[in-house]
C-alpha cells in the first residue's frame, strides 16, 4: 500500500529497503532514482547506478552494534532526507557517527542505563509492531536474566494487547506488568488479564508479577535481580523512569566512592 502511493505523487521518489536486492529497489536504481539500503553490512546510497557506502551498521551507535533492526529501518530513510536535501556525505556519515541513542537525544526510545549491576532499558514501546522489534532485539542480548517490566495502552484491540503479551513471553525470562496511570479506558485487571493470556499461550508456565506503579515496578525489579541482569521498561512517564534510574546511578557511584 506505501509503495503503491509513489504512483500518485509528482515530487521526487527516494526508496529504502534492507536488502539491497530488493527487486522494487533495484527497478528504480535503473531508472535512475534514489534508494538507500543495507549492503555488505553497509549503510549504501545510490542516485541511479551511482553508489556511495555512508557507514558500516555496526559502527552507528544508534544501531547498538547492528543489533537493534528496527533503527536500522529509522536510519535508512533519514539517509535519504539528508541527501535529496544536498547535505555531503561527510555531514550524514558524520553525523550517523556521532548521534548517540540516549535521553538527551532521543528519550523514551531504547535508552540505555548501567544500574547497579544490571542494564536498565527504557523504552515508549505501546503497540504491537513495537514489542515485536523488542523482541528481535532482545533474543540478540546475551544476559544471564532478562526481565520485561510490560504495560501497554487500553485503546487497543484484545488481540493485539494479547500479542504484546506472546512476544514479551518469548524474549524475557521474568514478567512484570505494571499499568498505566490512565488506561485509556480499562481496567487495569483487565489489562493484566490480556497480557496474562497473550503470555500463556507461549508460557503458561510463566510467573507473572503484577506492580501497578512504574517506579516500584523498577524498584521491584531491580531489587530481585541477579548480577548481570537485562530489565527492559515499557514505559509511559518516561522522564519520570530516566530520572529514577539517573538517581540511583549517582548513589551507586557515591557508595562505591565511600568504599574506596
Amino acid at each position: 500500500l506505501v509503495y503503491g502511493l509513489k504512483d500518485e505523487l509528482t515530487c521526487t521518489i527516494a526508496l529504502f529497503s534492507c536488502q539491497g536486492s530488493n527487486e522494487r529497489i533495484l527497478a528504480h536504481q535503473r531508472a535512475g532514482g534514489w534508494a538507500a539500503v543495507v549492503e555488505n553490512g553497509y549503510f549504501t546510497l545510490s542516485k541511479g547506478e551511482y553508489l556511495v557506502r555512508i557507514a558500516e551498521v555496526n559502527h552507528v551507535p544508534l544501531t547498538f552494534g547492528g543489533r537493534a533492526v528496527c533503527m536500522i529501518k529509522n536510519i535508512l530513510p533519514a539517509i535519504l532526507a539528508a541527501a535529496v536535501q544536498q547535505i555531503d556525505i561527510k555531514t550524514i556519515r558524520r553525523s550517523l557517527q556521532t548521534f548517540l541513542p540516549g535521553p538527551a537525544f532521543t528519550p523514551g526510545r531504547m535508552n540505555l542505563f548501567q544500574v547497579r549491576d544490571c542494564e536498565v532499558l527504557i523504552d515508549y514501546v505501546h503497540n504491537t509492531d513495537g514489542f515485536q522489534q523488542l523482541e528481535e532485539f532482545i533474543k540478540q542480548i546475551e544476559a544471564p536474566a532478562k526481565v520485561c517490566i510490560v504495560g501497554c495502552a487500553g485503546d487497543r484491540r484484545d488481540e493485539d494487547i494479547r500479542r504484546m503479551g506472546t512476544c514479551v513471553a518469548r524474549a524475557f525470562d521474568e514478567i512484570i506488568i505494571r499499568h498505566d496511570k490512565d488506561n485509556r479506558g480499562r481496567t487495569p485487571e483487565e489489562l493484566t488479564r490480556l497480557i496474562s493470556e497473550g503470555v500463556s499461550r507461549v508460557r503458561p508456565e510463566a510467573e507473572i508479577n503484577v506492580v501497578s506503579d512504574e517506579i516500584e515496578a523498577l524498584r521491584f525489579a531491580l531489587n530481585r535481580a541477579l548480577p548481570g541482569t537485562y530489565i527492559v521498561i515499557s514505559s509511559e512517564t518516561v522522564q519520570k523512569s530516566i530520572a529514577f534510574v539517573e538517581k540511583l546511578q549517582k548513589e551507586s557511584i557515591a557508595e562505591r566512592v565511600l568504599v574506596e
